[in-house]
């Protein structure tokens, strides 16, 4: 591919409103990330807690293993997050990840309850 035609593919917005949708793209998409090195940020200060390795005294290939499955999730919840927005629908699948972060976290929240 010639450079030139590279620049013709990218910048090919002919309106404002083009290029509006452009930036919100660029935007969401930034903002995306922010989010997922967040969550990352998260999951390390959870492992690093004291708690955390009282609780389970995991070796560093555990907190490696810990960090991987998070990653991994993440990476098959965006593929199949496609797909299955074609498949059910925009609200619907939005509806069905809504209820699996509630359950979540509803299931994160009982079992951090310590039962002496």
């Amino acid at each position: 591919m010639v450079p030139g035609e590279f620049k013709k593919l990218v910048c090919t917005a002919s309106n404002d409103t083009d290029k509006i949708l452009q930036f919100l793209v660029a935007l969401f998409a930034s903002i995306g990330s922010v989010l997922y090195g967040y969550d990352l940020g998260v999951i390390a200060g959870a492992i690093a807690a004291k708690s955390f390795d009282n609780e389970f005294h995991p070796t560093s290939a555990e907190q490696g293993a810990v960090v991987s499955v998070f990653t991994g999730g993440a990476f098959f919840g965006a593929m199949f997050a496609g797909f299955v927005g074609d498949w059910l629908g925009r609200k619907k699948t939005i509806l069905m990840g809504s209820a699996i972060f509630c359950l979540g976290g509803t299931d994160d929240s009982c079992l951090s309850v310590k039962k002496d």
